[in-house]
């Protein structure tokens, strides 16, 4: 049995520094859509590590991530990526529906993956 693979918008963080002039570093979200998601829909997002809550998966979906990141940047007195972010969440929650079915796949494909490969490693340690 295959490791399912995820069908639905995930996304991940990346800690660095992302501006040459300072040392300071920023947290990136990088968003993987869809193949067939419009080109000018921008997929990463820098975020300063002082607002920064360190998301994963685990924690909020990706609809949930852009409108935070949403919420970040609309906090600031001015900041550039403002429409781009709004075109993201616009475009994930039109997609949202099909998403969570996708999410309750997986869960389902990975429950069923687990409990294979579990149940391969007790007859592999019993016999």
């Amino acid at each position: 049995m295959n490791k399912p693979e995820k069908k639905y918008v995930t996304f991940y963080r990346v800690q660095a520094r992302y501006n040459f002039c300072s040392n300071e570093e920023d947290a990136q979200y990088v968003f993987k859509l869809p193949d067939d998601a419009p080109s000018e829909i921008r997929r990463g997002y820098i975020v300063d590590l002082e607002k920064d809550n360190g998301y994963n998966e685990d924690d909020v979906t990706a609809w949930e991530l852009a409108e935070w990141i949403k919420s970040v940047y609309e906090g600031y007195w001015i900041h550039s990526g403002v429409k781009e972010i709004a075109a993201l969440c616009e475009y994930l929650e039109s997609i949202e529906d099909e998403q969570e079915k996708l999410r309750i796949e997986y869960e389902l494909e990975h429950a069923k993956y687990q409990a294979h490969y579990w149940a391969e490693k007790v007859k592999e340690l019993t016999f």
